[in-house]
């Protein structure tokens, strides 16, 4: 990935950076859960080094159920509190004065009852509603099927 990232220097174009929040609930789907008791809750940050492509990272939080089968067979509900962090990337393959679409891909760490590290990758979308603010959504595998929120421009 780093290569990547060093042979896209080369395509560098003269731009004002930019810098936007994202704030997102999840919903459907998640890194170890069954099912999740309340909708999951994202913020992250992005910084565009390029005109297409932006780094960052992300916080999460959800409450889980995990059913677990015990020694002797049974199922065992349990109910956990699932923490993330990690990085992200996304590149944005359409963009105009109105509409945003990119892929995403992040990496990071779960608490939760089965502590690991997590992966995500999917598309996403952003409608423009005025200069600093925009409705978000995204679809993919990892932390959950589908989230929805805003943005906003910084």
């Amino acid at each position: 990935m780093l290569v990547v990232l060093f042979g896209l220097t080369f395509t560098l174009q003269a731009q004002e950076k930019r810098s936007i929040a994202n704030l997102q609930l999840g919903i459907g789907g998640t890194v170890e859960g069954t099912s999740v008791k309340t909708p999951a809750v994202y913020g992250s940050y992005e910084y565009f080094p390029w005109d297409n492509l932006s780094i960052g990272g992300l916080i999460g939080y959800s409450t889980l159920n995990i059913k677990i089968e015990n020694a002797f067979g049974d199922d065992i509900d349990n109910d956990s509190s699932n923490f993330v962090a990690g990085g992200l990337m996304n590149y944005y393959f359409y963009q105009d004065e109105k509409l945003e679409f990119y892929s995403h891909i992040a990496l990071g760490y779960a608490s939760g009852l089965t502590a690991s590290l997590f992966y995500e990758f999917g598309a996403g979308g952003r409608y423009k509603l005025s200069d600093s603010l925009y409705l978000n959504s995204e679809i993919g595998i990892g932390l959950s099927l589908l989230k929805v929120g805003v943005t906003f421009q910084l």
